[in-house]
């Protein structure tokens, strides 16, 4: 089982920003690779 990490946690690991990790992990997505869920203010995880 995996622990849902946030886009920002996601961004500061991989070094880039936000804006484009978001992009990135919403592709990945889309083609199954990872799952995302809605969380407080409207972030999401994966």
């Amino acid at each position: 089982m995996y622990t849902p990490v946030s886009t920002d946690a996601v961004a500061e690991d991989a070094l880039t920003s936000p804006k484009t990790a978001r992009k990135h992990l919403n592709a990945l997505a889309n083609e199954g690779f990872v799952v995302t869920d809605a969380v407080e203010h409207g972030r999401t995880s994966c």
